[in-house]
């Protein structure tokens, strides 16, 4: 043996308890790693399994477009499977205790589930006819709301009653919030509901009204398509429908190239001599 292991061996036998304390930290770390560890990839099997199970969307668009306009060219993509449209609603509802509540009010096709979002029926019937709609489970629970309640929806003829067919839970709301931004909003003052398409003329001259398109990619898509453009790049959509952009390969001597963005639409061409930016350039 040689003198450094004896030294070893001597503080070891030494500072016993202090390297008692440091062996037991690091199992204790070590445990607790991998037990987040198996936690995080049981949360991530579990979501990945609900946006398969509910046909979930892997993308969506919001704003006041021309939604057939828009659903027709997002169809027409290569990359699409399949392609939902609805509308959503930020308005105000009233508790059965007459309570005054923010809700988030999202259109649903009758009688059939959405192809898209689909939702997880928890108690009641899914909407038969206009009039009836569905009520997440979080503000269910929390205000003890029953089956065949009346629920009083701010129109824009004022205060309607709807019927309460069904609980129901989505992948898309977790935990309801109002965005992603803010603070994670309470079931005590804020709802999310589902009403049929039918009623949506109730409410179209609110305020807080937008289309949604969702879209479903195919499946050897999804990993292609995720992260190939910069959040920056998706973020000139919110202030402009359309972006033009002139490129080429670095260090390149052959033409540069005109993209021109609409939606999710591109066309490309050789850009013209006015057009042509120099290397490093920007506009």
């Amino acid at each position: 043996m040689t003198t450094l292991s004896k030294k070893l061996f001597k503080d070891i036998k030494h500072y016993k308890w202090q390297f008692m304390a440091i062996c037991g930290l690091v199992m204790l770390g070590t445990a607790v790693f991998g037990a987040s560890y198996d936690s995080y990839r049981n949360l991530e099997s579990s979501y990945a399994q609900a946006k398969s199970d509910y046909d979930f969307s892997h993308m969506w668009l919001r704003g006041n477009f021309q939604t057939k306009q828009v659903l027709d060219q997002v169809e027409s993509l290569s990359i699409v499977k399949q392609v939902a449209a609805r509308n959503v609603i930020e308005g105000a509802a009233k508790s059965p205790d007459g309570m005054k509540i923010m809700a988030r009010l999202i259109t649903i096709p009758q009688i059939e589930q959405p192809k898209i979002n689909r939702l997880h029926m928890v108690a009641g019937d899914y909407p038969q006819k206009s009039g009836q709609i569905l009520v997440d489970q979080h503000y269910a629970l929390h205000h003890d709301l029953a089956l065949d309640t009346p629920m009083q929806l701010l129109t824009k003829t004022g205060w309607q009653a709807f019927e309460v067919t069904g609980i129901v839970t989505s992948p898309e709301f977790i935990w309801p919030a109002r965005s992603n931004q803010g603070i994670v909003s309470s079931p005590e003052n804020f709802g999310v509901f589902y009403l049929v398409e039918a009623d949506l003329l109730d409410f179209l001259e609110t305020d807080q009204y937008s289309n949604e398109i969702l879209i479903l990619l195919k499946e050897d898509q999804t990993d292609q398509l995720i992260g190939q453009f910069g959040v920056g790049f998706y973020s000139a959509f919110i202030v402009s429908d359309k972006i033009v952009v002139i490129s080429k390969k670095a260090g390149s001597k052959e033409s540069q190239y005109l993209v021109d963005y609409t939606c999710l639409l591109y066309t490309s061409d050789a850009a013209d001599e006015e057009d042509s930016v120099d290397l490093g350039g920007r506009r």
